[in-house]
């Protein structure tokens, strides 16, 4: 029910269109504490110079941390039991190749292979059209494009050479230093997770998906060392590379969205006043 009120006219200025949450709607997108104190820090500037910022420099903190890591890894004299332990696990998962587990592996290892990724990512993407989530549908793309920027790179620096066992199936041309596999399934899994659980009111639900997401992860690494493409280190430093690559990007897009100019609902009863109208108020 609605009554007309009649309004004084005022100066008849319309008001300007101010920032406010363009996704409102989409929980994913809700800010905490740091994205609106980075907000109200950066609400001056262009839309996406803010967003852009965040992931340069996420990316470039994940290739100093990881190619210093790697480096220690690689040549430091305190980290030998490491490589060690590294080599042992490689050697011990060779020697208990089997029939059941060879093409078990090779599976997980193609799920999480650029093919297997875009495809999924596809989908992810349709899903998301269909519920007409615009800004949700940037965390997908520029989180795998940042993860795989970062994995090459560092890839590149570090140079680690690949387990010295038999391998199965085609190597990459790639080092093995970070698991790019083992950080792409991190980064599209735990977006799923994120865009269509993380918001269920059941905690039940959402550490359920927290849980799939780490199996996923676990189990493709694990394919990987077993099919002698990485050691266990780059496993667990691609796990950490696909994590971080998600969550910086999570926080560009919601300081993207948040920062997306919508009307200003105040503007619609001012253009009323202005031509000496009325305005529709809530009883």
């Amino acid at each position: 029910m609605h009554q007309q009120h009649h309004v004084a006219p005022d100066d008849g200025q319309l008001q300007p269109t101010r920032h406010a949450p363009a996704s409102a709607g989409d929980p994913v997108l809700r800010a905490g504490p740091l994205q609106r104190s980075l907000r109200d820090r950066v609400s001056s500037a262009p839309r996406l110079v803010p967003p852009a910022i965040v992931l340069v420099i996420g990316y470039v903190g994940m290739v100093a941390v990881l190619v210093g890591v790697g480096a220690l890894i690689v040549h430091s004299g305190a980290l030998a039991g490491l490589r060690d332990w590294d080599d042992a696990v490689t050697r011990w998962m060779a020697d208990h190749r089997n029939g059941v587990l060879d093409p078990v592996t090779g599976v997980l290892s193609r799920a999480a292979d650029t093919t297997g990724v875009v495809a999924f990512a596809l989908v992810v993407e349709i899903v998301l059209v269909v519920q007409r989530r615009w800004w949700a549908l940037l965390i997908v793309p520029v989180a795998l494009g940042l993860e795989l920027t970062t994995f090459l790179t560092v890839n590149a620096i570090v140079d680690r050479p690949r387990p010295s066992v038999a391998r199965l199936g085609s190597e990459p041309s790639t080092s093995s230093f970070p698991s790019g596999h083992t950080a792409a399934t991190v980064v599209l899994w735990g977006a799923i997770a994120l865009l269509f659980v993380w918001s269920s009111a059941h905690r039940w639900l959402r550490t359920a998906a927290v849980a799939v997401v780490l199996a996923l992860a676990v189990f493709v690494g694990t394919a990987r060392v077993y099919r002698g493409m990485h050691h266990p280190s780059d496993v667990i430093a691609g796990g950490l590379m696909g994590l971080a690559a998600l969550s910086v990007t999570v926080l560009a897009v919601r300081l993207a969205a948040r920062q997306a100019p919508v009307d200003d609902p105040r503007a619609d009863g001012a253009a009323a006043r202005s031509r000496g109208g009325v305005a529709a108020v809530p009883s």
